[in-house]
């Protein structure tokens, strides 16, 4: 586990310790930064050329692909930090990591095709489709209301957007470029009918 600078601070709310804390430390209190003690410490001055998230995220791209979760890069107060924070895990994404981020209200997995993803139906959430380069190819989604049959999803088109899922769990497989799929939080009731990507 590797804290972010001022994911230190969530580390010691939830009783986590990590394995080592990389950043400036702005974000944290004198006596949260006191709690570091002896925990390995990547300190950085805060005049930098990299956020806090893209150097924890460089030294995590040393270790063997597998599985990432990021947690607190979503739903903050700064937009540009968080555009910022998803662009950072394409690098990985392109060597074999699969990225999961988590904030307050929406998911987003990060994937680098070929790849596949399969989730459990959430009738609570909208599921969409963006891709991050400037073509997804080979795009396959089951399991939905509007389910995608070897579609190329371009940046700026909004095919993929608001998307629902069927009553299983539903299947995403595509055959190049970098796909971010988003769980966002959906209205308990909608009013009329809509098409996948279609405004709301």
């Amino acid at each position: 586990m590797v804290a972010a600078d001022g994911g230190f601070a969530h580390c010691l709310a939830l009783g986590l310790t990590p394995s080592v804390v990389v950043g400036d430390l702005d974000s944290l209190a004198p006596q949260q930064e006191a709690r570091i003690g002896d925990l390995p410490l990547m300190r950085v001055p805060r005049a930098k050329d990299q956020t806090d998230l893209q150097l924890a995220l460089d030294l995590v791209a040393s270790r063997s692909p597998g599985h990432l979760t990021v947690v607190g890069a979503l739903g903050g107060e700064r937009l540009d930090h968080t555009l910022a924070g998803i662009h950072a895990g394409i690098a990985l994404a392109r060597v074999g990591w699969r990225l999961h981020y988590l904030g307050p209200g929406d998911e987003l997995w990060l994937l680098a095709g070929p790849a596949e993803l399969d989730l459990v139906a959430r009738s609570d959430r909208y599921l969409s489709l963006v891709p991050l380069t400037a073509e997804v190819t080979g795009v396959w989604a089951s399991g939905l209301r509007w389910e995608l049959e070897g579609v190329t999803l371009r940046q700026g088109d909004s095919l993929g957007i608001s998307n629902e899922f069927g009553p299983g769990p539903a299947g995403i497989r595509f055959q190049a470029g970098v796909l971010a799929a988003v769980l966002s939080p959906r209205p308990v009731q909608t009013a009329g009918t809509r098409g996948a990507g279609e405004p709301e």
